[in-house]
């Protein structure tokens, strides 16, 4: 059985193993949807345990281990005939599950069959089994609800961005309107020091007292 993260496993391990949690055993991720037969896979298994039992028969492996695998397969093929049969894949794991919400007013997740509080993964009021939360009380995900947090964050990096260019530009502006009392062009010298200087073409003369 393959799960919508990607990963598969036999029916009867993942059956057991979502009777305690509904989530990859591999990775974790929450599932809300039912897995389905991945029947390449299927067709795989089924030539690698020929292979084995065709080896084995051979004198190149354990009879022991063979026929243990056969048993096991056998297993777990009577009880998936079985389910499709009754039309009870995994049981009521998926008919009887909802998604919590989660509750914008005080962030507290809720059953999203009757709202009640959740604590644990069943409702303690209509005894529905959750499966993860995903949608707030006004219908918006999760998903959602980062996007909007990260769009918050980028535009707060432009805002900091635009203001460190401001106060660039404003440093950049003072550094050039400075006076540099060092400039070649300043003459820091008294009247007096300065020479008296002739008016060639007026031969007139100026004395500075």
């Amino acid at each position: 059985m393959t799960i919508e993260c990607g990963h598969s496993f036999c029916y009867d391990c993942i059956y057991q193993w979502f009777s305690n949690k509904i989530n990859c055993p591999t990775c974790r991720h929450d599932i809300e949807n039912k897995p389905i037969l991945n029947i390449h896979l299927k067709e795989i298994c089924h030539k690698i345990i020929e292979s084995i039992i065709e080896n084995t028969s051979n004198g190149d492996g354990d009879s022991g281990g063979v026929d243990h695998l056969m048993n096991r397969k056998l297993e777990c093929l009577k009880t998936y005939n079985l389910d499709v049969k009754n039309k009870s894949i995994f049981g009521d794991l998926f008919n009887n599950t909802v998604t919590t919400l989660i509750d914008c007013s005080d962030g507290v997740a809720r059953c999203g069959n009757c709202h009640w509080e959740v604590h644990g993964s069943i409702c303690s009021h209509c005894g529905t089994r959750f499966r993860r939360s995903t949608r707030n009380i006004n219908g918006e995900s999760e998903e959602d609800e980062d996007e909007e947090e990260d769009e918050d964050e980028d535009d707060d990096d432009d805002d900091e961005d635009a203001f460190e260019d401001v106060v660039a530009g404003f440093r950049q502006s003072v550094e050039i309107n400075e006076y540099d009392s060092d400039d070649s062009f300043i003459d820091s010298r008294t009247a007096n020091e300065i020479p008296v200087g002739t008016d060639s073409d007026s031969e007139i003369s100026i004395h500075i007292n």
